[in-house]
């Protein structure tokens, strides 16, 4: 409670400061014009704060001043403190033997002095804040916070205290001498917090006491007769203290440099930034305008102008601090010193420019202003030009921000990708999309044949034997390499765009970065799927009887995994395709049975549609019954083999038959499912390879063994070939072949016998003992 009180009482404080030193400013111009007088003599202008007084107002050193707004300079509060005409509206001069008013209301004093302290308060009050609401956890982030608001005060006091006003002149002398103990607080308190560097508190405490000392001091200056006196020894003692304390603050860093500097770390680094970074920042200020006003008595540099790089120290904390970005602070420092550099040049062409065309209207000091203000404003554009270019990236740049967001999104899909089906469900309807291409696809050439996962309209008939290097256009279509592997070359192939032309450069050079992210893909995908080819050649050679308990664990993982994926593909479909379909056929029916009329062809039309849709569900429902075998557990393995060959197999005559099927039906739901897949397998490899046109299938029981019987009419194989025919597909989803029925009947501890001759067909026998079942083991 107390402590709102206290904030409180402060805001409304500065509130009401700043609405008294905006009157005067808006009031009053910066007069300054500084008079002396003997105990005999009248008071004669002997200097002028600012040389474009002399020049606007007419007024000359020697003139003689009789009044000011019409009293005697003797009941002039501002003659009687610092011995110089402030806040006044009109005073009367002598010059010979005329006499003229002179009204100031005409003066336009130089714009440094107001804009210059509004736009530096309002940028430290505006950092203050923001730290303070945004980081205020950290204890070093609430002493910048104070910083920041103790140099916005300051400046806030530059508007009075231009104009003479005693009170703006009180704060500043505090503000200045607080100034360098709050920045040693700052970084005692951030190197406590960054290398576990202690301090002394009642040390930081103790030297808050002299500016406190400095505020009572001050506060004597209400008694005219001394205020000028006093206030010229408070700048001398606030200008001498602000040197030392700064020295104090770098030579402390220094001893910590010099403790570290052996030490190739990250405090090491920040401390040494933290020392050159307040060096850059305080010594403008203090060489080019404390240190000569206490040596000659004149600025080389007006402290408005060397202020500014006062706060380049807090705020490159404060954007530190608030963009998380304080460990970066290297590359920070060395940007803003590089764009520093650069800024140079063409700061001083704009300068030059300017001084050639208002050589005469404009003083040396204005251009110097001009200068440093432009170096400023380039610095800090091309510090942030990189921001500002994303940021408007899809303003200017509208295709380049196209491409950058697809490729992070393919980057995204190809870390997901598990199956070479997915490389068209994902990667290459991207590239499509992105690029606006007829077609694209992904090209396998094996020494023996050709295999394309394509997407769009894309022909591929062969891969150019002249192909060299990266890329290549031939036949309209242009080729990229993937990679070269032992038992194939892999490519990416695209069409020509929509609008008839080629890729251009740019989005050949978007394509890169995927070529080279795809070439991994592909390539994990194919070691993955050889090491699963070998997981099952593993599991196929080894029985039930010998296998280790290691090698039971796998080979039922294996399966239950492709049962897993199988079933979740099944239900996508049944969830999604097909009541889809169901929805559209139903529209159809509701459309028929409309009230508006339809002539004969369309009611044809929307007819054959719908026999159409009968056919896509059926085979849907053909497809989820391939994936998910749902129906052994409700009709049994004979009925929904029965079904599954009814439906699905129009291009074989088959012959399906089966005895003891109560026998048949009495051994457990893994057992039929593997006794399911294998006949599966078989008629697939029928459709794949045999080019057979009939195929029986029975199932029977033979003394204690269940014994599944296939035959085709088939091309055959050599069976000194198997181990040939057993190599690794790498495009497609055909499975494993006599692997995956080996090594399910090896899980069924049962065995396989295969015959075949070339041009007699395939038989293959597979027997199960009955008492066998799948050995369910905790995975």
């Amino acid at each position: 409670m107390r402590r709102k009180l206290v904030a409180s009482l402060l805001v409304l404080s500065v509130i009401i400061l700043q609405v008294w030193f905006s009157y005067i400013a808006i009031r009053y111009p910066v007069i300054g014009i500084f008079v002396e007088h003997t105990d005999q003599g009248p008071w004669v202008i002997s200097d002028f704060q600012d040389n474009e007084t002399s020049k606007q107002l007419g007024v000359n050193i020697g003139d003689i001043v009789v009044s000011i707004d019409g009293r005697s300079l003797e009941s002039n509060l501002s003659i009687k403190r610092w011995g110089a005409i402030y806040l006044a509206e009109s005073f009367e001069v002598v010059r010979g033997d005329t006499t003229a008013t002179v009204y100031t209301k005409l003066f336009q004093s130089s714009s440094a002095y107001n804009v210059l302290p509004i736009a530096n308060e309002a940028l430290c009050f505006f950092m203050g804040f923001l730290i303070y609401f945004k980081a205020r956890s950290l204890s070093s982030s609430r002493i910048l916070s104070v910083l920041f608001f103790n140099m916005a005060i300051i400046y806030m006091s530059l508007l009075g205290s231009g104009r003479g006003d005693m009170v703006a002149k009180i704060i500043i002398i505090v503000s200045m001498t607080a100034l360098p103990v709050v920045f040693l607080h700052f970084l005692c308190a951030f190197l406590k917090e960054k290398g576990g560097i202690p301090y002394s508190k009642k040390l930081i405490k103790g030297l808050y006491i002299l500016p406190i000392i400095i505020n009572i001091l001050a506060l004597l200056m209400i008694n005219p007769e001394i205020a000028s006196h006093l206030y010229t020894i408070m700048i001398t003692l606030t200008m001498l203290f602000f040197i030392v304390g700064t020295l104090a603050v770098l030579g402390t860093l220094g001893y910590f440099c010099i403790k570290h500097r052996r030490k190739n770390d990250y405090f090491s680094m920040i401390v040494k930034l933290i020392w050159v970074t307040l060096f850059l920042s305080f010594a403008p200020f203090i060489l080019l305008s404390f240190l000569p006003r206490l040596l000659t008595g004149q600025d080389l540099v007006e402290p408005l102008y060397t202020g500014w790089f006062i706060t380049l120290f807090p705020l490159s904390f404060a954007y530190l601090i608030l963009a998380k970005r304080l460990y970066d602070i290297e590359i920070f420092i060395r940007r803003i010193l590089v764009a520093f550099v650069i800024s140079i040049v063409p700061a001083a062409a704009i300068t030059l420019l300017s001084a050639t065309i208002f050589r005469t209207k404009v003083s040396i000091e204005t251009h110097v202003f001009v200068l440093v203000v432009t170096i400023v404003a380039m610095t800090c554009l091309l510090y942030s030009l990189e921001y500002l270019t994303s940021k408007l990236e899809p303003i200017f740049f509208p295709r380049k921000y196209h491409l950058r967001h697809a490729l992070h999104k393919l980057a995204d899909h190809l870390g997901s990708i598990k199956s070479f089906r997915e490389l068209r469900e994902i990667v290459l309807v991207d590239i499509k999309g992105t690029l606006d291409v007829f077609g694209c696809a992904i090209v396998f050439n094996f020494s023996d044949r050709l295999d394309v996962i394509d997407e769009g309209e894309i022909a591929i008939k062969g891969v150019p034997a002249q192909f060299h290097g990266e890329e290549m256009l031939v036949d309209e279509l242009s080729y990229f390499m993937l990679g070269m592997h032992e038992e194939y070359e892999c490519y990416l192939v695209l069409t020509r765009k929509r609008n008839q032309t080629h890729l251009n450069r740019e989005e050949i050079e978007w394509l890169r970065p995927i070529v080279s992210n795809l070439r991994i893909s592909i390539e994990n995908l194919y070691l993955i799927q050889k090491l699963e080819m070998r997981l099952y050649e593993i599991t196929s050679q080894v029985s039930n009887a010998e296998a280790t308990g290691d090698i039971l664990w796998l080979r039922k993982a294996m399966f239950e995994i492709q049962e897993k994926e199988r079933n979740r593909i099944a239900m996508d479909l049944h969830d999604s395709t097909m009541q889809d379909l169901f929805l559209m056929k139903r529209r159809l029916n509701i459309f028929l049975e409309g009230k508006e009329p339809l002539s004969i062809d369309q009611r044809k039309d929307i007819g054959r549609m719908m026999e159409h849709l009968d056919l896509i569900n059926v085979n849907l429902r053909q497809n989820c019954l391939d994936l998910n075998p749902y129906l052994i557990k409700a009709v049994g393995l004979i009925q929904t083999i029965n079904q599954w060959l009814d439906v699905g197999l129009n291009e074989f005559e088959v012959k399906f038959s089966s005895s003891s099927e109560m026998i048949v039906e009495s051994i457990d739901i893994e057992a039929k499912k593997h006794l399911f897949r294998i006949t599966q397998e078989l008629v697939s490899n029928a459709r794949k390879h045999s080019n057979a046109s009939r195929l029986s299938i029975k199932l029977s029981v033979l003394d204690d063994f269940i014994c599944l019987y296939y035959h085709d009419n088939g091309s055959g194989f050599n069976m000194k070939a198997i181990p040939n025919l057993e190599r690794l597909q790498v495009v497609g989803s055909g499975g494993l072949g006599i692997m995956q029925i080996k090594s399910r009947v090896s899980l069924l501890n049962g065995v396989v016998g295969i015959d075949s001759k070339i041009g007699q067909g395939t038989k293959v026998t597979v027997r199960i003992p009955i008492g066998s079942s799948v050995q369910h083991q905790q995975l």
